[in-house]
């Protein structure tokens, strides 16, 4: 009986940890966005590094200077894509000239691609 009730608690604990880990990865996949910065120097990457730092909130998690490509993600739950998104640019507005940044939703892997792509030439 109790090796029936701990196989029970055990599966149902298995169930619910899974489904969170998979909610945890949807979401992540749904926070990430990239824009692209003309002539992005170290010095802004650096910069933008400092500054988006929280895993709790708007943070850079992939910066490729030579293909000028930064990608960030939302830590936050209590915020839309679009609240990041516009969250974030307002952000990054104030130390690059907005002119500069295109806003084409680049994906983490689109950004590595193209920063491989950069760096082959």
């Amino acid at each position: 009986m109790n090796a029936q009730c701990f196989f029970k608690a055990w599966s149902l604990s298995m169930g619910l940890l899974c489904s969170a880990v998979g909610a945890h990865a949807q979401a992540g996949d749904n926070a990430e966005f990239g824009v692209r910065v003309a002539q992005l120097t170290d010095a802004e990457r650096d910069t933008l590094s400092g500054r988006f730092n929280d895993p709790d909130a708007v943070h850079l998690v992939y910066a490729c200077v030579p293909a000028g490509v930064l990608v960030f993600a939302d830590g936050s739950t209590s915020r839309s894509g679009e609240g990041a998104r516009e969250a974030m640019r307002g952000a990054v507005a104030t130390l690059i000239d907005p002119a500069r940044i295109t806003d084409d939703r680049l994906t983490l892997r689109a950004a590595e691609n193209d920063c491989a792509q950069t760096r082959g030439r």
